[in-house]
């Protein structure tokens, strides 16, 4: 009985950070929250560690590969959780379903959200450090749209 307990009071504080976090947000954005799957992992890294590292291997062109970074980041959020097209046996695609203005709204809020938190921290970091700010802001913004496209969705989120 007494072990039943503390494993009981081990779950409840293991929730903890998640009610609290549920509790200071909007019911919306706590919607739109949710841990990533091994296979979105994987497809999030890969993808935006390749933006990160070309922006360090060509500091030229960090800020293009910031770009692509925040199209790949805005998919990411777009498409997550969402069901594969229905196609017949051919393979040609069914009943295609019109875009959410509300989704693509809040994919691309999202996103934005993420590369400007990216620049206050490149600003931030780069005057603390003495460095220069196109040299850190690929790193960051990367960071923080990888971050971004782990943890946020917009499928169903705005369904009435």
């Amino acid at each position: 009985m007494r072990k039943q307990q503390q494993a009981n009071r081990l779950r409840e504080l293991g929730d903890s950070p998640r009610k609290l976090l549920y509790k200071l947000l909007p019911a919306r954005i706590g919607q739109m929250l949710e841990a990533p799957t091994v296979r979105h992992l994987r497809t999030a890294s890969g993808l935006l560690g390749t933006f990160a590292l070309l922006g360090l291997c060509v500091p030229s062109q960090a800020s293009n590969f910031v770009g692509l970074a925040a199209a790949a980041t805005m998919g990411l959020i777009y498409q997550r959780n969402r069901p594969e097209p229905v196609k017949d046996e051919l393979g040609n695609v069914g009943a295609v379903q019109k875009p959410s203005p509300k989704e693509m709204l809040a994919a691309i809020g999202a996103t934005a959200t993420g590369v400007l938190v990216s620049v206050v921290l490149a600003s931030s970091l780069g005057f603390l450090l003495g460095v220069p700010f196109e040299a850190i802001f690929c790193l960051t913004s990367c960071s923080a749209l990888w971050l971004v496209s782990l943890f946020v969705k917009v499928y169903q989120c705005f369904d009435a």
